[in-house]
């Protein structure tokens, strides 16, 4: 059977897909593929808590913020493996092929890739299609900058400009191709894509067949948020506001395009660009 993975990376539409696939295998309409949604719809959880933990800094190097789960223990990667196992054979049990979507998969390190790759192949599939969709690099630093900003942490604007993320695609990419073989890699941009939609382009590339365009996932509340909003999203989180507090007061300032949306100096730019060419 076969195995559709998208590795992301960060900031290239895994969030809609996750969200479109979630509602559809809970609606019962995907009919020859299987989607989990537990623990939670971003695979990210389920892979990262099942494979990764070993390599602190390789996660860290891959963007300068790569945040997946590190300091766990065998005992709970094994605990975590037996899950993602069960639900491989869910799937299988339904004779279905089996959908992946996660950015951490992009972070995991070459050996645990070779793992995740043994544990489809001794689960019977082996038949395997990796995608990954890639956007230029200062346009992806200054998205995954954003994200960064509104994440759990209280990260400060001088900290990024400080270390800006940076796309190291070779790093994301190669190593699937080196262990499964081949990877479609596809520009992120909706101006290529089926009437310019990022849900119709990934199910054309997996082979999905007589699916539903789902315009309410083509944007969502995951956009950037506009320079002022940003500004006011830090002060409130370093201020010792919640994050669910600080969303909910921040549900009024996503981008309207009033004020220009949040961007890294030309400097940091500048740093962003040199590094993602070295790699």
């Amino acid at each position: 059977m076969k195995v559709i993975i998208n590795i992301g990376p960060h900031k290239t539409g895994t969030t809609s897909l996750q969200r479109a696939l979630a509602e559809m295998e809970k609606s019962r309409a995907l009919c020859t593929s299987y989607y989990s949604t537990k623990p939670d719809e971003n695979h990210s959880v389920m892979v990262g808590q099942a494979f990764s933990g070993e390599y602190p800094d390789y996660y860290r190097s891959g963007t300068n913020w790569g945040r997946i789960p590190s300091h766990r223990t065998a005992e709970q990667r094994n605990e975590a493996r037996k899950y993602f196992i069960s639900e491989i054979r869910r799937a299988s049990k339904k004779k279905k092929d089996l959908i992946l979507i996660g950015e951490c998969f992009s972070l995991l390190h070459p050996k645990e890739v070779a793992t995740l790759k043994s544990v489809l192949d001794s689960e019977g599939y082996n038949d395997s299609k990796v995608v990954a969709y890639v956007r230029p690099a200062e346009e992806w630093a200054n998205s995954y900058s954003n994200q960064l900003l509104k994440g759990w942490e209280a990260i400060t604007i001088s900290q990024i400009l400080d270390c800006p993320p940076v796309p190291r695609y070779r790093t994301f990419i190669q190593k699937y191709f080196d262990i499964f073989g081949s990877v479609n890699v596809r520009q992120f941009d909706k101006a290529n894509f089926p009437e310019g939609s990022l849900w119709l382009d990934f199910c054309s590339v997996c082979g999905l067949l007589d699916v539903p365009k789902i315009e309410k996932y083509e944007k969502f509340l995951g956009e950037s948020l506009n320079l002022e909003a940003t500004r006011c999203w830090v002060y409130l989180r370093k201020s010792g506001v919640s994050i669910f507090k600080t969303r909910k007061i921040m549900q009024h300032f996503h981008s309207s395009g009033v004020v220009p949306n949040f961007s890294l100096t030309r400097n940091a730019l500048d740093h962003v660009c040199r590094e993602s060419e070295q790699d």
